[in-house]
């Protein structure tokens, strides 16, 4: 029926173009056949349109009908033409405004602003410039007129979405936040306002609200794309409901499939395998087969090496990690090139690049908890760079918000940094929770000159590790070794005493050179001549 109704239309538009021939009936006619999908022959009715649309007297004879023409020619990508038709018209402040617009979602920054900057002085003209400058990435000068076209229209809901995007990227979470939730309330129904909202949430610790929201959505009738279930899987993950997330990415993987969405279904299943990896589910091994062959299948699609990397865990890894990097840097995004070069030179050992790449991920995702813990890592335990890092770690959100892994490396640096009260006072709520952060609190106290308190906690987390049958002990004992010496204790306490009562030694995994944990920790070793591996 309804590709009836659409040869029916097309059938009345073209007999109305024959009968009462004009621009206004030929503007409909090109619509119903861009609809229909006759790409070549509603162009060449667009294009002849624009040729009768000036005047004797050099005005527009048919503004609609130039509109609709030049709307047409924006949507199939006919940048050139678009140019070269429209420097020929008399267009007003509205119709260049729409062409800068339309020619900057395109790509055509420089030619987009010769148009705007025609509309200045023209309703709209706030909103199209600060779009441009959030296209070109300055969302500092993106900031103020989008602010001033919101306060102009407060339901503008492109200008709001726009403004939070800006705002985002300017680290104003709160600020973000607030104008997403503008533009949800001018359009409710539009899928990706919904979607930039829900990625905000989930960014700061709103996992709850975002997975509450979608299963309303969904019971009131909304189909959900596979975006949408993406969104939740992530919430689910944030609340470790780790059962359920699979379900929802598995569930993505099929809508996105069906909808011939192919970066979308990259992502999910390149994010399924490294879940499933993480989660025990299937091997270190296997998942590195299947991200291999995924990559091998969509060598263009960014995503899949971003979850290779994370999958990948020792230096015999780097060669071909930094071989995939290569077959993406073009078209990968620049926070992730920054995320994949620090991973490399992790696997390397490489602190001093690690650290590098790391602040620049953490520059170009600032609120991104990943990008967080690995700058501190990077910052303070590789490169011992600690009031640097400790600023970050002042800079974060309560420690309610944080993530385990952040604020254990922010209570870490801050320790190492002369604020250990700070410290203890993150971990102490938390450090029955992991060992790890109970390790952390041993060093903390260990920095506070609390010498038995901190081997205390030190000594429980080992016995918590070693539990856990892996190389944890012995990667806690070799930190406990440096942190020691890191502080000076040897030197200003009972050398015997702090011997007497610490970690015993323990030895190196048989794998550890191949072993980045181990690597960083033998570079600043290196760095001050202590002796290998580093035992008390």
């Amino acid at each position: 029926m309804v590709d009836a109704n659409i040869a029916f239309t097309l059938h009345k538009a073209r007999v109305q173009a024959e009968e009462f021939a004009s621009t206004t009936t030929r503007a409909a006619l090109a619509q119903a056949l861009e609809i229909v999908g006759e790409r070549n022959e509603a162009l060449e009715v667009a294009l002849s349109v624009l040729a009768e649309s000036v005047s004797p007297t050099q005005t527009l004879t048919d503004p609609a009908a130039t509109r609709i023409a030049i709307q047409i020619l924006c949507r199939a990508g006919e940048t050139s033409e678009i140019v070269r038709l429209a420097d020929t018209l008399p267009l007003d402040g509205r119709l260049s405004l729409e062409v800068g617009a339309a020619l900057g979602s395109l790509g055509n920054i420089p030619d987009a602003w010769r148009f705007v900057k025609r509309g200045e002085g023209s309703p709209g003209f706030d909103a199209i410039a600060g779009y441009l400058y959030a296209l070109a990435g300055d969302f500092r000068r993106a900031t103020p007129p989008l602010r001033a076209a919101l306060r102009a229209v407060p339901h503008d809901a492109d200008t709001a979405l726009n403004l939070s995007i800006a705002l985002w990227n300017l680290g104003a979470t709160r600020k973000a936040i607030t104008a997403a939730t503008q533009a949800r309330a001018a359009a409710p129904a539009r899928e990706d306002i919904g979607l930039h909202l829900f990625e905000l949430l989930l960014q700061t610790g709103g996992a709850d609200q975002v997975d509450r929201e979608i299963r309303a959505l969904i019971a009131e009738g909304v189909v959900p794309s596979a975006r949408l279930v993406v969104l939740q899987a992530r919430a689910k993950l944030q609340l470790k409901e780790f059962d359920p997330a699979i379900r929802l990415l598995e569930r993505a993987s099929v809508l996105a499939d069906e909808a011939n969405e192919s970066e979308v279904f990259a992502e999910v299943q390149s994010n399924l395998v490294r879940i499933k990896a993480l989660r025990g589910r299937t091997t270190r091994a296997a998942a590195l087969t299947q991200l291999l062959k995924l990559h091998s299948e969509r060598p263009d699609q960014a995503v899949i090496v971003v979850n290779l990397a994370q999958v990948m865990n020792t230096r015999t890894h780097a060669a071909a990690l930094r071989e995939a990097v290569e077959t993406v840097r073009s078209n990968a995004a620049d926070s992730q090139v920054a995320f994949l070069e620090y991973q490399v030179a992790t696997l390397e050992g490489d602190n001093l690049g690690a650290a590098r790449f790391a602040s620049r991920w953490l520059d170009l995702e600032p609120n991104n908890p990943r990008a967080q813990a690995a700058t501190m890592v990077a910052l303070g335990i590789g490169e011992e760079r600690w009031h640097d890092a400790a600023e970050l770690a002042r800079a974060l959100p309560p420690a309610t918000k944080l993530d385990h892994d952040v604020l254990n490396n922010a209570a870490y640096v801050l320790a190492m940094a002369g604020q250990a009260a700070d410290a203890i006072d993150l971990l102490e709520p938390v450090a029955s929770e992991s060992f790890i952060l109970r390790a952390t609190l041993g060093l903390a106290y260990l920095a506070t000159g609390d010498i038995d308190t901190g081997m205390k906690h030190y000594r429980r987390a080992a016995d918590e590790a070693e539990n856990q049958k892996d190389d944890s002990r012995s990667l806690m004992t070799a930190y406990q070794a440096l942190v020691v010496r890191q502080l000076g204790l040897l030197d200003s306490t009972d050398p015997l005493r702090i011997t007497s009562i610490s970690l015993p030694p323990y030895p190196l995994p048989e794998d550890w050179q191949d072993r980045p944990e181990f690597l960083r920790l033998l570079a600043v070793a290196k760095r001050h001549n202590y002796e290998w591996p580093l035992e008390l």
